[in-house]
Formats: C-alpha cells, sequence, structure tokens
C-alpha cells in the first residue's frame, strides 16, 4: 500500500481518468507494503473499451499527475504489431496533449523508459510531454514523410541527454530511397546530442558524416545499427584527423541498403573490427559479392577478434537464383575464433560433406551455425547423414543447428557399429533441416537419436519456394522421424531407476 491506496485503486483512478480505451502498459510502479519499508514493483496493463469521448476537466488532471511521478516506463502499443492490443483513440491523445492545466514542470520526472509503435501524427504532441531528463532508454518509430514526426527529435535531445539506449525506426514506404535531407539531418543532429549512448539503432535511417564521427569517438557505444549505402561514402570521416573510431564497439548492424560493396567501404573506419558483425542486404547479390564482402573482413588486420558473422537477406524473392558453395565461404575459414556463422539467405547452397568437414575444421569454437535459404537447396544438398556426425564431432559446441542435407544417403553408415563411432552431443536441442530429403525415417531416427539425445527435428516448415510435390513427400517423413525420437526419450526415461511411467 502506499498512502493506503492500493494497486487496485490505481487501475481505477487511471480508468476513471481516460473514459475511453487505451493499451497503455505502466511498467515498474512503484508501491509500498503495509510496513512501508519493502518495495513492491507492480506491472499494470489496462485495456478499457471506449464508452463515450473523453473529457478531461482540472480534478482529472490533477489525479494524473498526482499519481504521475511514480510512472518510470511507458509503452504504447498500435493494433497493426499487436494483435491483442487496441489502438489509442483520437480523443485520448488530444485530452492528454492538451491538459487544462499546463505541467508546471515534467510531467514523468521518474520515468526511465519510453517506447513508442503508434506512427499516427495525433500521438507526437502527447509523446513529447514524456521527456525527461532520467529517460535512458528510447523506442519510438516515425514516418520520414512526416514532417511533425520528425519535429520531435529536437525535444527528444534537449529534454534527454542521458539516453544511454535509442531505437529511433524511421519508416517509409520505400526503404530503398536515399533518405530525405530532413531527415538525415534530424536523426543526425539528436544522435549528435547524446553523449551516453551504449546502443543505438536507426533501423534503416540514414546518418550524416558529423554523426558517425560523433559515435566513433564514444567510450560507451557497444552496439550500432545503421544504414549503409552506395551513396554514402563518409569522405570527410576518412579525412578527418582523429583517434582510434569504434574501438570499444561490441557488435554493428549494416543494413546494406543497395550492394554488399558499401558494407567493404565502410570496414576501413573501424581501428578495430567489432567481434559481432550482421549485415542485411536489401537487394540481390551475386555469390562472388558476398565472397568479396568476406575477402574484405578476413584481410583487416584486426580479423582475428571475430566471433560472429551473420548474414541475414531481406530483399523481395524476384532474384535471380544463386548457389553457394564452399569457396563463397572460404575467405572465412581462417577466423578460427568464430564462434556463431549464420547465413539465412534468399539464395541456395551446394556443400558436401567434404565442405562440411572444412567448416568443423576451421571453427573448433563454433557454438551456432546456420546456412539456411529459401528455395533449392534440396536439389544442390551433398551432405550425408556421416557428413552431419563428422561436423558433431568436430564442433563439441555446437547448440545450434540449421542446415540442408540429403538424408537419403545412410548407406555409409555402418550397422554393425554406433553411428560415428560414439559421437554424441547433449547441447543442441532443435535441429533445423529445412528441405532435406529423406527415404528411411526409422534409420534416420535411430541414428539421430543416437548422436542427439535431446534433439527435435524441424524441416519443411518454411521457404516458399521448394517444390511443393517434394513437400508432399518428405514433410510426412519428418514427422515421423520427430514422433520416432519422442518414443525413444520415452522408453530412455522409463529405464531411469526410480521412473514410474503415468
Amino acid at each position: 500500500m502506499l498512502n493506503g491506496l492500493g494497486v487496485w485503486d490505481i487501475f481505477l483512478t487511471l480508468t476513471t481518468l481516460t473514459r475511453g480505451y487505451l493499451i497503455w502498459k505502466v511498467v515498474n510502479l512503484l508501491t509500498r507494503s503495509t510496513t512501508g519499508s519493502t518495495n513492491v514493483y507492480q506491472e499494470i496493463c489496462g485495456q478499457w473499451v471506449q464508452t463515450n469521448t473523453l473529457t478531461m476537466d482540472n480534478a482529472d488532471w490533477g489525479t494524473f499527475v498526482r499519481y504521475a511521478h511514480r510512472v518510470k516506463s511507458i509503452v504504447i502499443h498500435n493494433d497493426s504489431l499487436f494483435g491483442n492490443c487496441k489502438t489509442i483513440d483520437v480523443s485520448i491523445l488530444r485530452a492528454l496533449s492538451m491538459p487544462p492545466i499546463p505541467p508546471a514542470s515534467i510531467l514523468f520526472p521518474q520515468l526511465r523508459q519510453l517506447v513508442c509503435y503508434d506512427r499516427r501524427d495525433e500521438i507526437y504532441p502527447f509523446v513529447r510531454l514524456l521527456f525527461g531528463p532520467k529517460l535512458t532508454k528510447v523506442d519510438v518509430r516515425l514516418e520520414a514523410s512526416r514532417s511533425a514526426q520528425l519535429a520531435v527529435l529536437p525535444s527528444l535531445a534537449a529534454w534527454c541527454p542521458s539516453v544511454k539506449k535509442a531505437e529511433l525506426r524511421v519508416w517509409r514506404e520505400r526503404p530503398l530511397g536515399a533518405g530525405g535531407i530532413n531527415e538525415v539531418r534530424a536523426l543526425s543532429d539528436v544522435v549528435c546530442k547524446w553523449r551516453h549512448l551504449e546502443q543505438l539503432s536507426c533501423g534503416v535511417g540514414c546518418l550524416d558524416d558529423k554523426a558517425i564521427l560523433h559515435l566513433g569517438k564514444l567510450n560507451s557505444l557497444r552496439s550500432l545499427q545503421l544504414r549503409i549505402s552506395s551513396h554514402l561514402t563518409y569522405h570527410s570521416v576518412r579525412q578527418a584527423e582523429h583517434g582510434p573510431l569504434f574501438q570499444f564497439l561490441d557488435h554493428i548492424h549494416m543494413v546494406a541498403i543497395d550492394s554488399l560493396s558499401s558494407c567493404t567501404s565502410f570496414f576501413p573506419l573501424f581501428s578495430s573490427l567489432p567481434p559481432n558483425i550482421t549485415i542485411s542486404p536489401y537487394a540481390p547479390y551475386r555469390s562472388e559479392g558476398l565472397c568479396d564482402l568476406f575477402t574484405d573482413l578476413s584481410v583487416h588486420e584486426s580479423s582475428g577478434v571475430l566471433e560472429d558473422v551473420s548474414v541475414e537477406d531481406h530483399f523481395q524473392s524476384t532474384a535471380p537464383e544463386e548457389v553457394f558453395t564452399i569457396e563463397t565461404l572460404r575467405p572465412l575459414l581462417g577466423l578460427h575464433r568464430l564462434r556463431i556463422l549464420s547465413l539465412e539467405t534468399f539464395y541456395s547452397f551446394s556443400l558436401d560433406d567434404n565442405a562440411l568437414k572444412e567448416i568443423g575444421s576451421a571453427f573448433p569454437l563454433l557454438a551456432e551455425l546456420s546456412l539456411t535459404a529459401d528455395r533449392g537447396s534440396n536439389r544442390h544438398s551433398k551432405i550425408s547423414v556421416n557428413g552431419l556426425i563428422t561436423l558433431l564431432g568436430l564442433c563439441p559446441h555446437l547448440t545450434s543447428l540449421s542446415l540442408t542435407i540429403d538424408a537419403t544417403r545412410v548407406d555409409d553408415i555402418e550397422p554393425e557399429r554406433r553411428p560415428g563411432g560414439g559421437i554424441s552431443n547433449l547441447n543442441i536441442d532443435t535441429l533445423r533441416l529445412n528441405d532435406s530429403k529423406i527415404n528411411h525415417p526409422r534409420i534416420v531416427a535411430a541414428i539421430l537419436f543416437d548422436v542427439l539425445p535431446y534433439v527435435d527435428v524441424f524441416a519443411w516448415e518454411w521457404g516458399a519456394h521448394f517444390d511443393e510435390s517434394d513437400a508432399e513427400i518428405y514433410r510426412p517423413r519428418w514427422v515421423e522421424v520427430q514422433a520416432l525420437l519422442g518414443a525413444f526419450r520415452t522408453v530412455q526415461e522409463w529405464r531411469q531407476p526410480g521412473f514410474l511411467p503415468m
């Protein structure tokens, strides 16, 4: 209890205040126990069905202000993003943004986190009232074409100097289009005001040279996501006299709008590469382009620090078919500290047992390997079940594995011996085999249970470009494999001492 007011009373107070429907998540509302000595953090999530148009009088606003100082986190949802949430009614937004009594000071003085997923213009006058000096985490979505929304950014910079984690997700109808000068300037100006940033995500938003130089000098910055384009050369950053840039960065996520080569032109800005690099291409590319990207990474003087290299395709499915081979990946094979290699691509992989053995031998510390494609890998993959077992033996630290195999090839498994000579991985619980082929579910299930006793297998679950006639053949067989693995585990549990089956 706090001053005799319980959590439910506060809920009713907020309900009375809104007099309409509102999904509004207020987190970390501080209340006290009856003794007044124990702090209890409650999470209140209210949902109210609209009954009439909101009218807020002086008493309502006084109640609102009286309890606003307890709020530490506000999340404003949008029903287009969260199916179980309702969009705030416009009348509520107008009432909240035009109070009968203008606040004498900051409305939410203890607010630490602000998340706004609503991109309507009417929300931003109220959002502006939420800014305060103690705000350290901001996540807002803006439409690049709406000047009224971009106009909020200067206030965000002026009123919230202590921001450490920021996501400024700029949305545009044409994500591949060049950012307008107002958008670039607005984003860059607010970023340059923050001197304590630890994480920054600009989505597909652009930053100018001044902002890049500012971020590069921040000792606090650990994670950065930004848009890279061949139109953004950062020439003045290259020419300026400055010390090491981004030397404390742990993770960089580069959104490559037009070509992978734009990423390679950004690498020289790093005095030392961050250990974790994610690249999201938004335009089709060739296998040679990906190989060149990996080559530029591997020849960087600090490439030995790399632990995570991930590529996540985001372009449309109209690109011509490409097939990646071990030659595409070969430049990475010298990065022996790699723990995560994830290529979630639209294209196909053509790998065999020898290629998989090369990968396993190159990365003895590998914990996650994902070579997933949206189409065609079942026509090209020559990885057998035995090749999969060899990889498990070479990479004992694997906890996650996703690739395409040809599970019809089980003839090289010696029936009188345990598969793989007793190799067993107890860490992997999910094995994603995409559009892998299979002929003998019981044999494959028995082999997998011996080498991966705790694994669940998922195959033919996604990928809009595989042949549906193939899916009709192979999907039921993999479903049978999964059912058999579950049965094998049940029998194993029954054999444990003291186990009594229900």
